[in-house]
């Protein structure tokens, strides 16, 4: 029996439950936690989750896990080094949280004159003559 790796860039974790007809049968968990600080103040790119090989046969049949695969949030791998693997899988869902970067593009499009900073968010201030006030 080989080990199965679910390496995750979602942020959120996902339950894909299984059904029998219209019952549930049974629910498998798959980590997630990307661009999320865990309890240990690290940043996950790749959360792995192990699965057996009968729960990945049962995902694998599961439509929206089918889904996370397509569109590449999720890969099945016998790796377990999620750094790794997250390096092929895309890197942001629509969960994620903003970053400076965010920030910044949101502050541009409305316009407002104001910054703000990740490093001193208590410090923002308006743009005026060039000089910040």
């Amino acid at each position: 029996m080989s080990k199965n790796y679910i390496t995750s860039s979602l942020t959120n974790a996902q339950e894909y439950t299984v059904y029998d007809g219209i019952n549930p049968v049974k629910s498998i968990r798959v980590n997630g936690g990307h661009g999320l600080n865990n309890r240990h103040l690290i940043t996950l790119n790749g959360a792995v989750t192990e699965v057996s090989d009968k729960d990945l046969a049962l995902l694998r049949a599961n439509p929206l896990f089918q889904r996370h695969v397509d569109n590449g949030y999720i890969k099945v791998t016998g790796d377990d080094n999620g750094e790794r693997v997250a390096g092929d899988l895309e890197s942001r869902d629509s969960s994620a949280p903003m970053n400076q970067n965010d920030v910044d593009d949101l502050m541009e499009d409305i316009n407002l004159g104001v910054t703000l900073d990740f490093d001193d968010p208590t410090a923002a201030s308006k743009k005026k003559d060039g000089l910040n006030t």
